[in-house]
Protein backbone atom coordinates (compact mmCIF):
# COMPACT_ATOMS: atom_id res chain seq x y z
CA UNK A 1 0.00 0.00 0.00
CA UNK A 2 1.11 3.69 -0.71
CA UNK A 3 2.02 6.59 1.15
CA UNK A 4 -1.08 8.12 0.30
CA UNK A 5 -3.52 4.93 0.80
CA UNK A 6 -1.98 4.08 4.06
CA UNK A 7 -2.45 7.73 5.71
CA UNK A 8 -6.32 8.12 6.03
CA UNK A 9 -5.99 4.71 7.71
CA UNK A 10 -3.54 5.84 10.09
CA UNK A 11 -5.01 9.30 10.51
CA UNK A 12 -8.18 7.57 11.65
CA UNK A 13 -6.01 5.25 13.93
CA UNK A 14 -5.37 8.04 16.28
CA UNK A 15 -7.65 8.84 19.27
CA UNK A 16 -9.36 11.99 18.61
CA UNK A 17 -7.84 14.98 20.09
CA UNK A 18 -10.16 16.82 22.91
CA UNK A 19 -10.48 19.87 20.76
CA UNK A 20 -11.79 17.82 18.27
CA UNK A 21 -14.15 16.37 20.35
CA UNK A 22 -15.43 19.63 21.98
CA UNK A 23 -16.12 21.03 18.94
CA UNK A 24 -17.73 17.63 17.84
CA UNK A 25 -20.19 17.86 21.14
CA UNK A 26 -21.20 21.54 20.85
CA UNK A 27 -21.86 21.21 17.19
CA UNK A 28 -23.66 18.40 18.05
CA UNK A 29 -25.41 19.58 20.39
CA UNK A 30 -26.64 22.99 18.89
CA UNK A 31 -27.62 21.57 15.32
CA UNK A 32 -30.02 18.83 17.41
CA UNK A 33 -31.57 21.59 19.68
CA UNK A 34 -32.50 23.85 16.66
CA UNK A 35 -33.63 20.62 14.60
CA UNK A 36 -35.66 19.44 17.81
CA UNK A 37 -37.19 23.19 18.15
CA UNK A 38 -38.56 23.60 14.84
CA UNK A 39 -42.59 22.73 16.74
CA UNK A 40 -42.26 25.16 18.88
CA UNK A 41 -44.84 27.32 16.88
CA UNK A 42 -46.77 24.78 17.62
CA UNK A 43 -46.28 24.82 21.66
CA UNK A 44 -46.06 28.20 22.26
CA UNK A 45 -49.09 29.57 21.45
CA UNK A 46 -50.95 33.14 22.50
CA UNK A 47 -53.04 30.84 25.09
CA UNK A 48 -50.36 28.97 26.87
CA UNK A 49 -48.30 25.80 26.53
CA UNK A 50 -50.14 23.14 24.17
CA UNK A 51 -47.96 19.95 25.03
CA UNK A 52 -47.27 17.46 22.05
CA UNK A 53 -49.38 14.35 23.63
CA UNK A 54 -51.59 13.16 26.75
CA UNK A 55 -48.60 11.91 28.74
CA UNK A 56 -47.27 15.00 28.87
CA UNK A 57 -49.98 17.07 30.27
CA UNK A 58 -49.84 13.89 33.63
CA UNK A 59 -46.55 15.08 33.98
CA UNK A 60 -46.82 18.79 33.81
CA UNK A 61 -49.94 17.70 36.50
CA UNK A 62 -47.18 15.73 39.02
CA UNK A 63 -44.51 18.44 38.46
CA UNK A 64 -46.66 21.25 38.91
CA UNK A 65 -48.70 19.83 42.14
CA UNK A 66 -45.43 18.78 43.65
CA UNK A 67 -43.72 21.97 43.06
CA UNK A 68 -46.56 24.22 44.66
CA UNK A 69 -46.93 21.14 47.10
CA UNK A 70 -51.00 20.94 45.87
CA UNK A 71 -50.36 17.58 45.93
CA UNK A 72 -47.31 15.28 47.05
CA UNK A 73 -45.58 13.66 44.80
CA UNK A 74 -46.04 9.56 45.63
CA UNK A 75 -47.28 6.29 43.79
CA UNK A 76 -50.82 7.33 43.98
CA UNK A 77 -52.67 10.57 42.56
CA UNK A 78 -55.98 11.18 43.99
CA UNK A 79 -57.61 13.23 40.58
CA UNK A 80 -56.48 9.59 38.97
CA UNK A 81 -59.36 7.92 38.36
CA UNK A 82 -61.68 10.47 39.94
CA UNK A 83 -63.18 10.72 42.48
CA UNK A 84 -61.09 6.90 43.43
CA UNK A 85 -57.62 7.81 42.85
CA UNK A 86 -55.57 5.71 40.85
CA UNK A 87 -51.57 4.04 40.89
CA UNK A 88 -48.75 6.01 38.68
CA UNK A 89 -47.26 3.29 37.25
CA UNK A 90 -44.10 6.22 36.39
CA UNK A 91 -41.12 5.94 38.83
CA UNK A 92 -40.62 9.46 40.39
CA UNK A 93 -37.13 10.42 39.54
CA UNK A 94 -38.42 12.39 36.15
CA UNK A 95 -41.48 14.07 38.27
CA UNK A 96 -39.26 15.23 41.15
CA UNK A 97 -36.35 16.56 39.71
CA UNK A 98 -37.93 18.74 37.49
CA UNK A 99 -40.65 19.84 40.35
CA UNK A 100 -37.59 20.60 42.97
CA UNK A 101 -36.19 22.85 39.80
CA UNK A 102 -39.29 24.43 39.41
CA UNK A 103 -39.33 25.25 43.49
CA UNK A 104 -36.00 26.48 43.53
CA UNK A 105 -36.19 29.15 40.83
CA UNK A 106 -39.57 30.24 42.43
CA UNK A 107 -41.50 29.43 38.93
CA UNK A 108 -45.71 30.21 38.67
CA UNK A 109 -47.57 27.84 37.05
CA UNK A 110 -46.92 29.38 32.95
CA UNK A 111 -43.40 29.40 33.80
CA UNK A 112 -42.65 26.49 35.05
CA UNK A 113 -44.93 25.03 31.82
CA UNK A 114 -42.34 26.77 29.77
CA UNK A 115 -39.48 25.51 31.16
CA UNK A 116 -40.17 21.98 31.15
CA UNK A 117 -41.53 22.28 27.50
CA UNK A 118 -38.38 22.99 26.98
CA UNK A 119 -36.74 20.38 28.74
CA UNK A 120 -36.65 17.25 26.40
CA UNK A 121 -35.17 19.02 23.78
CA UNK A 122 -32.00 19.96 25.95
CA UNK A 123 -31.91 16.28 26.69
CA UNK A 124 -32.74 15.04 23.10
CA UNK A 125 -29.67 17.26 22.51
CA UNK A 126 -27.46 16.42 25.14
CA UNK A 127 -27.94 12.41 23.87
CA UNK A 128 -26.94 13.35 20.15
CA UNK A 129 -23.73 14.91 21.85
CA UNK A 130 -23.00 11.99 23.66
CA UNK A 131 -23.87 9.73 20.99
CA UNK A 132 -21.16 11.51 18.61
CA UNK A 133 -18.77 11.36 21.36
CA UNK A 134 -19.46 7.66 21.71
CA UNK A 135 -18.90 7.24 18.02
CA UNK A 136 -15.70 9.31 17.80
CA UNK A 137 -13.96 7.31 20.41
CA UNK A 138 -15.23 4.04 18.71
CA UNK A 139 -14.18 4.97 15.35
CA UNK A 140 -12.77 8.47 14.17
CA UNK A 141 -14.16 11.77 14.08
CA UNK A 142 -15.24 11.34 10.91
CA UNK A 143 -17.63 8.79 12.46
CA UNK A 144 -18.38 11.13 15.48
CA UNK A 145 -19.24 13.77 12.56
CA UNK A 146 -21.87 11.55 10.68
CA UNK A 147 -23.43 10.39 14.34
CA UNK A 148 -24.52 13.49 15.41
CA UNK A 149 -25.42 14.62 12.04
CA UNK A 150 -27.69 11.74 11.05
CA UNK A 151 -28.75 11.39 14.84
CA UNK A 152 -29.37 15.09 14.85
CA UNK A 153 -32.07 15.20 12.60
CA UNK A 154 -33.62 11.49 12.31
CA UNK A 155 -37.35 11.48 13.27
CA UNK A 156 -37.48 8.67 15.44
CA UNK A 157 -34.91 10.33 17.64
CA UNK A 158 -36.69 13.59 17.58
CA UNK A 159 -39.94 12.21 17.91
CA UNK A 160 -39.73 11.82 21.86
CA UNK A 161 -37.29 14.60 22.20
CA UNK A 162 -39.03 17.22 20.61
CA UNK A 163 -40.13 20.77 22.15
CA UNK A 164 -43.44 19.99 24.17
CA UNK A 165 -42.83 16.23 24.08
CA UNK A 166 -42.69 16.35 28.00
CA UNK A 167 -41.78 12.72 28.76
CA UNK A 168 -40.04 10.80 31.03
CA UNK A 169 -38.71 8.90 27.71
CA UNK A 170 -36.32 11.99 26.98
CA UNK A 171 -34.19 11.30 30.09
CA UNK A 172 -34.16 7.89 29.20
CA UNK A 173 -32.11 8.68 25.67
CA UNK A 174 -29.46 10.09 27.69
CA UNK A 175 -29.54 7.79 30.32
CA UNK A 176 -29.50 4.80 27.71
CA UNK A 177 -26.75 6.87 25.77
CA UNK A 178 -24.58 6.93 28.95
CA UNK A 179 -24.99 3.67 29.81
CA UNK A 180 -24.25 1.99 26.40
CA UNK A 181 -20.97 4.62 26.22
CA UNK A 182 -19.96 3.71 29.56
CA UNK A 183 -19.76 -0.02 29.00
CA UNK A 184 -18.08 0.29 25.46
CA UNK A 185 -15.70 2.50 27.59
CA UNK A 186 -15.37 -0.43 30.67
CA UNK A 187 -14.66 -3.35 28.08
CA UNK A 188 -12.21 -1.10 26.28
CA UNK A 189 -10.04 -0.60 29.25
CA UNK A 190 -8.04 -3.35 30.34
CA UNK A 191 -7.50 -5.66 32.39
CA UNK A 192 -10.72 -5.19 33.94
CA UNK A 193 -12.34 -1.69 33.31
CA UNK A 194 -11.38 1.09 34.70
CA UNK A 195 -11.11 1.30 38.67
CA UNK A 196 -14.37 3.01 39.70
CA UNK A 197 -16.65 1.60 37.20
CA UNK A 198 -18.52 -0.27 39.46
CA UNK A 199 -19.92 2.75 41.42
CA UNK A 200 -20.55 4.69 38.72
CA UNK A 201 -22.60 1.79 36.70
CA UNK A 202 -24.42 0.96 39.75
CA UNK A 203 -25.64 4.74 39.73
CA UNK A 204 -26.39 5.00 36.31
CA UNK A 205 -28.31 1.63 36.24
CA UNK A 206 -30.30 2.58 39.88
CA UNK A 207 -31.09 6.24 38.35
CA UNK A 208 -32.16 4.67 35.27
CA UNK A 209 -34.76 2.52 37.02
CA UNK A 210 -36.13 5.77 39.38
CA UNK A 211 -36.77 6.77 35.82
CA UNK A 212 -38.84 4.07 34.26
CA UNK A 213 -38.84 0.47 35.18
CA UNK A 214 -38.64 -0.47 32.23
CA UNK A 215 -34.96 0.63 32.06
CA UNK A 216 -34.55 -3.10 33.46
CA UNK A 217 -34.49 -4.22 30.01
CA UNK A 218 -31.37 -1.42 28.79
CA UNK A 219 -29.33 -3.47 31.79
CA UNK A 220 -30.28 -6.47 31.04
CA UNK A 221 -28.65 -6.01 27.33
CA UNK A 222 -25.69 -5.07 29.06
CA UNK A 223 -25.55 -7.57 31.98
CA UNK A 224 -25.28 -10.38 29.01
CA UNK A 225 -22.57 -8.12 27.35
CA UNK A 226 -20.39 -7.66 30.32
CA UNK A 227 -21.44 -11.08 31.52
CA UNK A 228 -19.37 -12.34 28.46
CA UNK A 229 -17.08 -10.02 28.86
CA UNK A 230 -15.96 -10.93 32.37
CA UNK A 231 -16.54 -14.86 31.76
CA UNK A 232 -14.32 -14.83 28.45
CA UNK A 233 -11.19 -13.99 29.94
CA UNK A 234 -8.76 -16.67 29.30
CA UNK A 235 -6.98 -15.59 32.58
CA UNK A 236 -8.15 -16.34 35.80
CA UNK A 237 -6.68 -13.24 37.86
CA UNK A 238 -8.47 -11.38 35.29
CA UNK A 239 -11.84 -13.28 35.14
CA UNK A 240 -11.97 -12.94 39.01
CA UNK A 241 -11.57 -8.81 38.82
CA UNK A 242 -14.20 -7.96 36.27
CA UNK A 243 -16.36 -10.50 37.85
CA UNK A 244 -15.96 -9.04 41.52
CA UNK A 245 -16.50 -6.07 39.56
CA UNK A 246 -19.91 -6.93 38.30
CA UNK A 247 -21.00 -8.48 41.50
CA UNK A 248 -20.19 -5.09 43.52
CA UNK A 249 -22.32 -3.24 40.75
CA UNK A 250 -25.07 -5.58 41.13
CA UNK A 251 -25.24 -5.27 44.89
CA UNK A 252 -25.16 -1.56 45.00
CA UNK A 253 -27.67 -1.49 42.78
CA UNK A 254 -29.93 -3.61 44.76
CA UNK A 255 -29.02 -1.14 47.71
CA UNK A 256 -29.47 2.25 45.66
CA UNK A 257 -33.20 1.11 44.60
CA UNK A 258 -34.59 -0.91 47.31
CA UNK A 259 -36.10 2.30 49.37
CA UNK A 260 -37.91 3.38 46.58
CA UNK A 261 -39.02 -0.23 45.84
CA UNK A 262 -41.29 -1.10 49.04
CA UNK A 263 -44.33 0.30 47.41
CA UNK A 264 -47.31 -2.47 47.98
CA UNK A 265 -48.88 -1.80 44.52
CA UNK A 266 -53.10 -2.84 43.99
CA UNK A 267 -52.33 -3.72 40.70
CA UNK A 268 -49.22 -5.29 39.74
CA UNK A 269 -48.57 -6.09 43.96
CA UNK A 270 -45.54 -6.10 45.64
CA UNK A 271 -43.63 -8.45 43.28
CA UNK A 272 -43.10 -7.36 39.56
CA UNK A 273 -40.96 -5.90 36.96
CA UNK A 274 -43.49 -4.21 35.60
CA UNK A 275 -43.00 -1.24 38.30
CA UNK A 276 -40.45 -0.26 41.04
CA UNK A 277 -41.02 -3.22 43.47
CA UNK A 278 -39.25 -5.47 45.31
CA UNK A 279 -38.47 -7.23 42.55
CA UNK A 280 -35.90 -5.36 41.39
CA UNK A 281 -33.86 -5.30 44.27
CA UNK A 282 -34.12 -9.10 45.04
CA UNK A 283 -33.00 -9.92 41.08
CA UNK A 284 -29.82 -7.32 41.33
CA UNK A 285 -29.30 -8.46 45.25
CA UNK A 286 -28.88 -12.11 44.35
CA UNK A 287 -26.78 -11.76 40.84
CA UNK A 288 -24.78 -9.99 43.06
CA UNK A 289 -24.35 -13.29 45.54
CA UNK A 290 -24.21 -15.89 42.74
CA UNK A 291 -21.30 -13.81 41.18
CA UNK A 292 -19.69 -13.17 44.10
CA UNK A 293 -19.88 -16.60 45.04
CA UNK A 294 -18.44 -17.76 42.17
CA UNK A 295 -15.45 -15.90 42.92
CA UNK A 296 -14.93 -18.11 45.65
CA UNK A 297 -15.19 -21.35 43.94
CA UNK A 298 -12.53 -19.91 41.38
CA UNK A 299 -10.24 -20.16 44.26
CA UNK A 300 -10.67 -24.13 43.79
CA UNK A 301 -8.07 -24.78 41.13
CA UNK A 302 -9.71 -27.73 39.78
CA UNK A 303 -13.20 -24.95 39.15
CA UNK A 304 -11.14 -21.50 38.56
CA UNK A 305 -7.62 -22.83 36.41
CA UNK A 306 -9.60 -23.08 33.10
CA UNK A 307 -12.08 -21.00 31.22
CA UNK A 308 -14.70 -23.71 30.58
CA UNK A 309 -15.00 -25.12 34.39
CA UNK A 310 -15.12 -21.27 35.72
CA UNK A 311 -18.33 -21.05 33.05
CA UNK A 312 -19.76 -24.19 33.95
CA UNK A 313 -19.32 -23.24 37.87
CA UNK A 314 -20.77 -19.72 37.34
CA UNK A 315 -23.72 -21.07 34.87
CA UNK A 316 -24.17 -23.99 37.85
CA UNK A 317 -24.75 -21.45 40.67
CA UNK A 318 -26.71 -19.29 38.54
CA UNK A 319 -28.86 -21.89 37.87
CA UNK A 320 -29.35 -22.81 41.37
CA UNK A 321 -30.08 -19.51 42.62
CA UNK A 322 -33.08 -19.43 39.84
CA UNK A 323 -34.38 -22.64 41.53
CA UNK A 324 -34.28 -21.07 44.76
CA UNK A 325 -36.04 -18.10 43.57
CA UNK A 326 -38.76 -19.93 42.22
CA UNK A 327 -39.48 -22.02 45.65
CA UNK A 328 -38.98 -18.84 48.05
CA UNK A 329 -40.93 -16.51 45.70
CA UNK A 330 -44.29 -17.66 44.90
CA UNK A 331 -45.40 -14.58 42.96
CA UNK A 332 -42.11 -14.88 40.70
CA UNK A 333 -43.76 -17.28 38.19
CA UNK A 334 -47.02 -15.12 37.89
CA UNK A 335 -45.29 -12.22 37.72
CA UNK A 336 -42.45 -13.15 34.84
CA UNK A 337 -45.46 -14.55 32.82
CA UNK A 338 -47.51 -11.03 33.43
CA UNK A 339 -44.32 -9.04 32.09
CA UNK A 340 -44.07 -11.25 29.48
CA UNK A 341 -47.85 -10.32 28.35
CA UNK A 342 -46.63 -6.81 27.28
CA UNK A 343 -44.54 -8.55 24.46
CA UNK A 344 -46.71 -11.66 23.57
CA UNK A 345 -50.37 -9.12 22.83
CA UNK A 346 -51.52 -11.75 26.13
CA UNK A 347 -52.77 -8.52 27.51
CA UNK A 348 -55.98 -7.26 25.55
CA UNK A 349 -56.05 -3.31 26.63
CA UNK A 350 -52.21 -2.99 24.90
CA UNK A 351 -53.39 -3.18 21.74
CA UNK A 352 -55.03 0.35 22.02
CA UNK A 353 -51.46 1.52 22.90
CA UNK A 354 -50.07 3.18 19.59
CA UNK A 355 -46.13 3.08 20.72
CA UNK A 356 -46.72 -0.27 21.26
CA UNK A 357 -47.53 -1.41 17.95
CA UNK A 358 -44.81 -3.14 16.01
CA UNK A 359 -42.47 -0.83 13.82
CA UNK A 360 -44.01 -2.52 10.82
CA UNK A 361 -47.47 -2.21 11.59
CA UNK A 362 -50.21 -3.31 9.14
CA UNK A 363 -52.19 -0.62 9.88
CA UNK A 364 -49.94 1.85 8.52
CA UNK A 365 -51.00 2.16 4.26
CA UNK A 366 -47.97 0.75 3.59
CA UNK A 367 -46.53 -1.69 5.99
CA UNK A 368 -43.01 -0.51 5.42
CA UNK A 369 -43.98 3.22 5.42
CA UNK A 370 -43.48 4.13 9.56
CA UNK A 371 -40.22 2.47 9.74
CA UNK A 372 -38.94 4.15 6.22
CA UNK A 373 -40.20 7.48 7.70
CA UNK A 374 -39.39 7.36 11.33
CA UNK A 375 -35.31 6.15 10.31
CA UNK A 376 -35.51 7.49 6.85
CA UNK A 377 -34.04 5.05 3.42
CA UNK A 378 -31.32 4.06 5.04
CA UNK A 379 -32.90 1.56 6.96
CA UNK A 380 -33.45 -0.38 3.90
CA UNK A 381 -29.17 -0.90 3.83
CA UNK A 382 -28.50 -1.05 7.29
CA UNK A 383 -28.17 -4.74 7.46
CA UNK A 384 -24.97 -3.80 5.37
CA UNK A 385 -23.87 -1.15 7.65
CA UNK A 386 -23.78 -3.55 10.38
CA UNK A 387 -22.53 -6.37 8.82
CA UNK A 388 -19.77 -3.90 7.74
CA UNK A 389 -18.98 -3.63 11.21
CA UNK A 390 -19.41 -7.32 12.62
CA UNK A 391 -16.93 -8.13 9.46
CA UNK A 392 -14.13 -6.85 11.39
CA UNK A 393 -15.76 -6.17 15.09
CA UNK A 394 -12.15 -7.47 16.53
CA UNK A 395 -12.67 -4.89 20.01
CA UNK A 396 -14.66 -5.94 22.59
CA UNK A 397 -16.57 -2.33 22.43
CA UNK A 398 -17.88 -2.71 19.10
CA UNK A 399 -19.05 -5.76 19.83
CA UNK A 400 -20.85 -5.27 22.69
CA UNK A 401 -22.29 -1.71 20.61
CA UNK A 402 -23.42 -4.28 17.83
CA UNK A 403 -25.11 -6.47 20.58
CA UNK A 404 -26.56 -3.56 21.95
CA UNK A 405 -27.81 -2.67 18.74
CA UNK A 406 -29.35 -5.51 17.18
CA UNK A 407 -31.38 -6.36 20.88
CA UNK A 408 -32.94 -3.21 20.40
CA UNK A 409 -33.89 -3.39 16.70
CA UNK A 410 -35.33 -6.58 17.66
CA UNK A 411 -37.26 -4.61 20.54
CA UNK A 412 -38.21 -2.02 18.18
CA UNK A 413 -39.85 -4.13 15.29
CA UNK A 414 -41.94 -5.78 18.57
CA UNK A 415 -42.52 -2.41 20.11
CA UNK A 416 -41.91 0.95 17.88
CA UNK A 417 -41.54 2.91 21.66
CA UNK A 418 -38.14 1.35 21.70
CA UNK A 419 -36.87 3.55 18.64
CA UNK A 420 -35.79 6.55 20.91
CA UNK A 421 -32.78 4.16 22.18
CA UNK A 422 -32.70 2.12 18.81
CA UNK A 423 -32.14 5.68 16.65
CA UNK A 424 -29.16 6.30 18.94
CA UNK A 425 -27.45 2.90 18.27
CA UNK A 426 -28.39 2.75 14.55
CA UNK A 427 -26.99 6.18 14.09
CA UNK A 428 -23.65 4.80 15.83
CA UNK A 429 -23.35 1.75 14.07
CA UNK A 430 -24.33 3.97 10.30
CA UNK A 431 -21.09 6.29 11.77
CA UNK A 432 -18.83 3.72 12.15
CA UNK A 433 -19.93 2.06 8.88
CA UNK A 434 -19.83 5.53 6.15
CA UNK A 435 -16.81 6.23 8.14
CA UNK A 436 -15.08 2.80 7.14
CA UNK A 437 -16.81 2.82 3.68
CA UNK A 438 -15.69 6.21 2.99
CA UNK A 439 -11.70 5.38 4.31
CA UNK A 440 -12.06 1.86 2.04
CA UNK A 441 -12.96 4.16 -0.90
CA UNK A 442 -10.45 6.52 -0.56
CA UNK A 443 -7.57 3.79 -0.37
CA UNK A 444 -8.47 2.76 -3.82
CA UNK A 445 -8.00 5.91 -5.38
CA UNK A 446 -4.58 7.65 -5.33
CA UNK A 447 -5.00 11.43 -6.68
CA UNK A 448 -5.82 13.49 -3.34
CA UNK A 449 -8.61 15.61 -5.74
CA UNK A 450 -10.16 12.57 -6.93
CA UNK A 451 -10.22 10.66 -3.04
CA UNK A 452 -11.85 14.01 -1.75
CA UNK A 453 -14.49 14.00 -5.40
CA UNK A 454 -15.21 10.48 -4.22
CA UNK A 455 -16.06 11.53 -0.35
CA UNK A 456 -17.64 14.31 -1.23
CA UNK A 457 -20.03 12.57 -3.34
CA UNK A 458 -21.05 10.08 -1.24
CA UNK A 459 -21.36 12.36 1.47
CA UNK A 460 -23.86 14.33 -0.59
CA UNK A 461 -25.79 11.33 -1.57
CA UNK A 462 -26.15 9.86 2.03
CA UNK A 463 -27.40 13.38 3.00
CA UNK A 464 -29.83 13.64 0.66
CA UNK A 465 -31.24 10.19 1.08
CA UNK A 466 -31.53 11.12 4.92
CA UNK A 467 -32.62 14.91 4.33
CA UNK A 468 -35.18 14.78 2.04
CA UNK A 469 -37.61 13.05 3.06
CA UNK A 470 -37.08 14.73 6.96
CA UNK A 471 -37.67 17.41 5.48
CA UNK A 472 -41.47 16.20 4.70
CA UNK A 473 -41.65 14.57 7.84
CA UNK A 474 -41.07 18.20 9.75
CA UNK A 475 -42.72 20.59 6.83
CA UNK A 476 -45.75 20.31 8.75
CA UNK A 477 -44.59 20.25 12.18
CA UNK A 478 -42.87 23.52 12.06
CA UNK A 479 -45.70 25.97 11.78
CA UNK A 480 -49.21 25.78 12.77
CA UNK A 481 -51.55 24.99 9.36
CA UNK A 482 -53.76 27.82 7.71
CA UNK A 483 -57.80 26.86 9.00
CA UNK A 484 -59.79 25.57 5.91
CA UNK A 485 -61.98 28.44 4.81
CA UNK A 486 -65.29 28.16 6.16
CA UNK A 487 -68.22 29.35 3.61
CA UNK A 488 -71.49 30.30 4.66
CA UNK A 489 -74.34 29.95 2.73
CA UNK A 490 -77.94 31.08 3.21
CA UNK A 491 -80.76 28.77 3.35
Amino acid sequence: MNAAARAPSEARSRPPSGAGLTLLALASFGFAAWVRALPRALVFTDQGVVFSEGDAYAHIWRIWNAASHSIPLSARDPYMNFPHGGEVLWPPAFDAILAAVVRVLGLDQAAAERLCAWVPMGLGALAVAGAAIVAARAFSLRAGWVTGLLLGVLPGSVLYTQVGYLDHHAAIAVVGTAMLGGAMRIVAVEPAGPRAWPWLAAALAAFALLLWAGALLHIAVLQVGLGVWALASPLRETATARVRGLAIAHGLTALAILPFSLQDWAVFGRFNPLALTRFQPTYYGAAAVVLGASTLLWRVPRLGAARPARIASAGALGAVGLALAFLWIDELGAALLGSAGWFTEDVAFLTNIVELAPLFSSEQPVVWQRALRLLSPLFVAFPLAFATLLWRADRPAHRLLLAWTAAFCALTLDQSRFINTFSIAYAIVWGGAIDRGLGALAARVEAPAARRAVVLAVSIALATTVAVPAAFYYRPRIAPAEPPPIHVRRA
